[in-house]
């Protein structure tokens, strides 16, 4: 904390992160308790150590904040790669490797924070997943599976392709399933994923592992049976894994949380209350890209729209 209104402000939960106010309740609350004690003071001045950020006002973006420590050597650097308010250029993010080499050996005590690195190696991923997408042609999309496509599923691929972690919401009958097969398809053969996850309904479960073995050809595995059984499957290589949302849930509980490449969520529309255990374990799923299928519509509350996304797209 740096004073109200700071842009040197930050707390590491999830508000600030997504709030785009620069603040959070705890922050709120370390402002209030400082202000009615006269034992500590607030820090106003810019530490001496350069730093690389990820700001959360508006939109997220990586910024630097030059130090008193080399601070000429540190601004005659930062002009390659950042403009004049401090954010990084946009053709900065595929040399930035290079310009952390140099930082570092200007100073041993200069700093870039995870989730800036984390940041910029999301848009890096983003313009690689951008080529892919526009490189999908029907041509292309209709040799993937052993079926054709219809126009409007490869607008769907392309978009979840293009986005990593999307929501597919046609209404019933259209072939989200389908599609949801193809993005892993075209994830897979870009060497992008190696395993998919495939959540829902314990009635599905089957109706799965046949639809992606008619659809692919890939090996299927379907993680049942009891809790040391289900742990030993997690283990074995498959291009595909389908789990229960049931037996998801209460190997969250046994295991922390599950490790995956891609998950896709199937009827996820149960997933509305946020506080059920099993939305709660699902938002524990640890993967890069996510689809999520539902074709039932959303009218009752904003925060079942809310909590469903939340599993899409923090």
């Amino acid at each position: 904390y740096r004073g109200e209104g700071s842009q040197w402000n930050y707390c590491s939960c999830l508000d600030f992160k997504t709030s785009r106010l620069g603040t959070c309740k705890h922050i709120e609350a370390t402002k209030m308790w400082i202000s009615n004690t006269y034992k500590h003071r607030v820090h106003h001045e810019i530490p001496a150590y350069t730093s690389v950020y990820l700001s959360y006002r508006e939109e997220r973006a990586v910024r630097i904040r030059i130090g008193v420590d080399h601070e000429a050597e540190f601004r005659a650097l930062a002009q390659k790669y950042f403009d004049d308010e401090g954010y990084l250029l946009p053709k900065a993010y595929l040399t930035f490797p290079t310009f952390l080499e140099q930082a570092r050996e200007i100073s041993d005590t200069f700093r870039c924070y995870n989730d800036a690195l984390d940041f910029i190696l999301e848009m890096r991923e983003a313009d690689k997943r951008s080529s892919i997408a526009e490189g999908l042609s029907d041509a292309a999309l209709d040799s993937l599976l052993t079926v054709k496509l219809f126009p409007y599923q490869k607008e769907g691929v392309r978009f979840a392709v293009e986005k990593g972690r999307a929501l597919i919401a046609d209404e019933m009958g259209l072939g989200k399933t389908i599609q949801a097969i193809a993005t892993a398809e075209v994830f897979r053969a870009n060497s992008l994923v190696e395993e998919v996850m495939v959540v829902c309904p314990t009635s599905l479960k089957y109706q799965w592992k046949r639809e992606i073995e008619r659809f692919t050809g890939a090996d299927v595995l379907v993680v049942e049976g009891n809790a040391l059984k289900r742990k030993q499957l997690y283990q074995q290589p498959s291009a595909y894994k389908v789990i229960s949302y049931n037996s998801m849930s209460n190997d969250v509980k046994y295991l922390g949380k599950i490790e995956t490449d891609m998950v896709i969520m199937d009827e996820v529309q149960r997933l509305k209350n946020w506080k059920t255990q099993i939305a709660i374990s699902a938002r524990r799923i640890d993967a890069r890209y996510a689809v999520a299928l539902s074709g039932t519509p959303l009218e009752n509350k904003l925060e079942e729209l809310y909590s469903v996304m939340e599993l899409v797209d923090q």
